[in-house]
């Protein structure tokens, strides 16, 4: 069984949560644990396994059957956060950082089709969540191709062609 805790600094993680809430017009499938700046690791620790419980504790058939695949999702890689994830107990445990937008929308679709992922491990599902994630990483010069008309001074968007990564000037 996949659980999923989003641990961030300050509100990050509740505004992330509540963003793609109202974006899926559904509750996400996981656990929040924010922090401050100046909250005692230990604290943050201890919050991070009562998350770990919580997960348990829902689903109990589940986890004893399949056992837990913990994934942890960070901010940033280095942070406290992800540094005090590592050294959590768990069956199965792989750290996520960067955490987006997308990318918790993706995590939902997988949670919502957990079933169909059963037979997956861990990496493999990260490695769709990353990429899924990176399929939405655009920057305009290449997502958008501006063509000027002589007639009416338009811009049109067209098709972007990705073979090549150089900007469009002008």
């Amino acid at each position: 069984m996949l659980g999923v805790i989003l641990c961030c600094h300050e509100s990050l993680a509740q505004g992330l949560k509540k963003t793609v809430e109202e974006i899926i017009k559904k509750p996400l499938s996981l656990m929040v644990v924010d922090y401050q700046e100046e909250t005692e690791s230990a604290e943050i620790y201890l919050r991070l396994n009562g998350a770990i419980q919580k997960i348990k504790d829902e689903k109990p058939e589940a986890v004893a059957e399949l056992g837990l695949d913990l994934l942890v999702l960070c901010d940033y890689f280095g942070s406290r956060s992800s540094t005090l994830a590592l050294s959590l107990t768990c069956e199965s445990l792989e750290i996520l950082s960067g955490v987006n937008v997308p990318m918790l929308v993706a995590i939902q679709q997988i949670l919502d089709q957990q079933e169909q992922h059963k037979d997956l491990g861990l990496l493999e599902v990260v490695k769709i969540i990353k990429q899924k994630t990176q399929d939405h990483l655009f920057y305009s010069s290449l997502f958008l191709r501006a063509k000027k008309t002589k007639d009416t001074e338009l811009y049109q968007a067209i098709p972007v062609d990705r073979s090549d990564d150089q900007p469009v000037n002008g």
